[in-house]
């Protein structure tokens, strides 16, 4: 049975590497929460001041980290701040803050698990 709906793409980063096991998993997915909480922060600081141009910088990194390593969900949830910056539209990126955070607590979730599993589903996958 597939696991239950997956906060990393192990595929992708299988795809992208060419060989991954738990310990160079593990070690992707401490890099990205460890770049990834100071960047929800700074988000937040962001829509708390209304600053457009911070807010569509930071939206693009947390989408540009999300579109390598965790699912597209995050990826796409991560690139509406991107968009709203960009347009000027501060009042509505609560909402999508809410969604990153969520998406982020499933990813930190995945730090006490067995990642084996997981690989073994996504390398089955390919076959």
């Amino acid at each position: 049975d597939k696991p239950r709906a997956q906060a990393i793409n192990w595929r992708q980063v299988i795809a992208r590497l060419g060989e991954l096991d738990e310990a160079t998993a593990r070690e992707l997915l401490e890099l990205y929460i460890d770049d990834t909480r100071p960047k929800l922060k700074q988000l937040a600081r962001a829509i708390d001041s209304r600053d457009s141009g911070q807010l569509r910088l930071v939206g693009h990194e947390l989408k540009g980290a999300s579109d390598h390593v965790v699912s597209n969900e995050q990826a796409r949830v991560a690139g509406k701040p991107e968009e709203q910056g960009q347009a000027g539209i501060t009042n509505d990126a609560y909402q999508y803050m809410m969604g990153l955070e969520q998406e982020f607590d499933r990813v930190l979730e995945m730090e006490r698990m067995d990642l084996s599993a997981f690989i073994f589903w996504s390398k089955a996958q390919e076959v």
